[in-house]
């Protein structure tokens, strides 16, 4: 019996593309990965590492946070993430400017979950669970002749938060979202996505059988946590059936990275970035302001209005006596910058640019018919993908013969023509390429471009090429797993 493993990110990329799956997530065992990290990954896992912080405070002792400690996390994930790598830029973009300013972003996208975000979550809900792993067999193919062509598949899966609402005590399961920019459009197209379908039936399956033992009045059943006496009283309270009602999106803002005149990039963020007026003779102090244009809210003297004055409610631009600057350079830094905005010493633009890099829509619900749907659509997907995936494995174990001695490489670019042609060809045949994604994967390149437009000698020796890396499998700590 051959186990593999599936979990919303490869199913989204096979749907997207079953080539770039077979290359990101599974090939000889684990796949490649690049070595150059890509920005919105870099950022976003990071400021992740942030919020399961505050959360896991906000489970053991709700309405404290120690957002310090919480920003340390996150600052400590971008480094490691970032360590002995390469950002993923153009040609001429500074590797340290885009460093120091994603890392600013990171701070400022935590601070400000935890003075407004997790507070008004914290009202709405009572948090359960903080990235508990879930695991559901999927797939069990075992109607075969000889054992070994028999198969399973196992779904992973781990959501942000397990939460109940205050209200009505029904489950919802939490989703970070962090964004380069927000529109309802955005939050439509969430309202199908996956991740609320998939988190919810792995959640549901664990809540199932853990309720049935119950029922049954099995010994032994552990359930470990902080929220060991809700699940007690959940489980043994059989009005309530073992289902997630919905998903919560909770979307954070990044700003947009625009290009410069000089033909760089910079992120576009009232959060890390600001202007500063200063008084030239040194009696007043400086002025501060989050945005270059900026709207009049009544008449004032304007000299290029008609009549010498502005009706009010017109977009104006600051003058150059205005000077723009980076928070992180600043005495304080982003955490002074983001103290400022919030006091009122930016006057109310400081506070609208708050509260508009986070937004909070009503839940998404799901409905039973919709798992259902989705589950019986995956589990036909991921037993075609799972049986291609085992043929292809035939002439892995070929290809692998011809490995580095030092095992320094995972394959070596002297493979014999005919094998290297015949692997070529069933890859062709079991995992095609969609070719309109190559170009547009989330709004970057796709990460195994170069191993299939490359040179030859990339896709024969990934890790030889310098330009891919074994893939590191995520392993949940002990925390995650129990917490």
């Amino acid at each position: 019996m051959t186990e593999l493993l599936t979990s919303r990110s490869r199913i989204l990329t096979r749907q997207r593309c079953a080539r770039a799956r077979y290359w990101m997530d599974e090939a000889f065992g684990t796949g490649f990965s690049p070595v150059k990290v890509a920005i919105p990954l870099a950022t976003g896992g990071a400021v992740h590492a942030g919020l399961k912080t505050l959360m896991l405070q906000a489970l053991d002792i709700p309405g404290m946070l120690d957002i310090e400690d919480a920003v340390e996390d996150a600052v400590l994930e971008f480094k490691s993430e970032c360590e002995n790598r390469q950002l993923d830029l153009d040609a001429l973009e500074s590797q340290s400017f885009v460093y120091a300013e994603q890392l600013a972003l990171t701070e400022a996208l935590v601070r400000l979950a935890g003075t407004r975000v997790i507070p008004r979550l914290l009202e709405l809900y009572e948090v359960l669970e903080v990235e508990r792993l879930d695991t559901a067999p999927l797939v069990q193919d075992d109607d075969v002749h000889d054992t070994r062509d028999a198969f399973s598949v196992l779904f992973r899966s781990i959501p942000d938060a397990l939460v109940r609402s205050r209200a009505d005590g029904d489950l919802y399961v939490i989703s970070w979202k962090t964004t380069s920019e927000y529109s309802a459009s955005r939050d439509q197209d969430a309202r199908t996505d996956m991740q609320g379908l998939s988190e919810c039936w792995a959640l549901e399956q664990r809540l199932a059988r853990l309720q049935q033992a119950y029922r049954d009045q099995l010994s032994g059943v552990l359930i470990g946590g902080p929220a060991d006496g809700f699940w007690r009283d959940y489980l043994l309270g059989l009005d309530r059936p073992s289902s997630i009602r919905g998903v919560q999106m909770v979307y954070l803002v990044k700003g947009a990275r625009r290009k410069n005149p000089d033909g760089t990039y910079a992120t576009q963020s009232p959060l890390i970035k600001g202007l500063r007026r200063s008084d030239p003779t040194g009696l007043s102090a400086p002025e501060f302001a989050t945005e270059r244009y900026y709207t009049c809210t009544e008449p004032h003297p304007f000299k290029y209005a008609k009549g010498g004055t502005c009706p009010g409610n017109v977009n104006h631009r600051r003058g150059d006596d205005w000077v723009s600057f980076n928070a992180w350079e600043t005495d304080g830094g982003v955490g002074a910058w983001l103290k400022l905005l919030d006091s009122g010493g930016v006057g109310g633009a400081g506070i609208a640019a708050l509260d508009s890099a986070w937004v909070m829509p009503v839940p998404h619900y799901r409905t039973s018919a919709s798992v259902k749907s989705w589950e019986r659509q995956t589990k036909a997907a991921e037993s075609r993908h799972a049986r291609d995936l085992l043929l292809i494995r035939e002439y892995e174990a070929a290809i692998r013969l011809y490995e580095d001695p030092a095992g320094t490489h995972r394959m070596s670019g002297d493979l014999d023509g005919k094998l290297w042609e015949s692997w070529n060809s069933r890859l062709d045949e079991l995992f095609p390429q969609t070719t309109e994604r190559c170009g547009d994967w989330f709004h970057r390149r796709c990460p195994a471009w170069e191993l299939c437009h490359g040179a030859p000698h990339v896709a024969q020796d990934p890790v030889g090429s310098g330009l891919f890396e074994i893939k590191r499998q995520y392993e949940p700590s002990e925390e995650t797993v129990n917490g």
